[in-house]
């Protein structure tokens, strides 16, 4: 076999290899696609395009998968939260007695430490020893929940409840 003959089958293999990739990714996109009409996987891309989130539904908690890409290393690490169903009714009662106005982040923050009757004051829901405690579990992670399922508009520190969209 010469040059020209090896340099042809190469390229035969490459074409077969470039088809078979086609096809599977083509079939991944479908399920990906089925997995969200039906609820089982949402992406979400990162409010400033720092990360990326998988949100599902389990039987009484939903579970976040963020990756993360590491600003200096550039690895990306899997991070998995469960949110229990009672932050997100809690942020969705809330939200709903403003009716669709805007409601900025603070007057939420206000309202979560009343109806929790947490012992710490706003700067627990912005930095420092409480942020794991309450900021993700009780604010960012049910907003990502809504936002995800498009319940909720979030923009510039602020929350809406989108109106519902009713049926003809």
């Amino acid at each position: 076999m010469d040059e020209t003959e090896a340099l042809k089958l190469a390229l035969v293999q490459s074409e077969d290899t470039v088809r078979v990739l086609r096809v599977t990714l083509g079939k991944a996109n479908r399920i990906i696609r089925e997995l969200r009409k039906i609820g089982g996987i949402v992406s979400v891309n990162g409010w400033q395009g720092e990360d990326r989130l998988e949100i599902r539904k389990a039987k009484d908690v939903w579970i976040i998968k963020e990756h993360r890409k590491d600003k200096n290393s550039g690895d990306v690490k899997t991070i998995t939260y469960k949110v229990k169903n009672i932050h997100i009714d809690t942020m969705l009662f809330i939200l709903n007695s403003y009716g669709t106005k805007w409601i900025p982040a603070i007057e939420i923050y206000r309202n979560l430490i009343k109806h929790h009757r947490l012992d710490c004051e706003l700067d627990a829901f912005n930095g420092g020893k409480n942020r794991a405690k309450h900021y993700y579990p009780k604010y960012y992670l049910p907003i990502k929940i809504l936002e995800s399922r498009k319940l909720i508009e979030y923009k510039n520190r602020m929350v809406r409840l989108l109106p519902i969209k009713r049926g003809d």
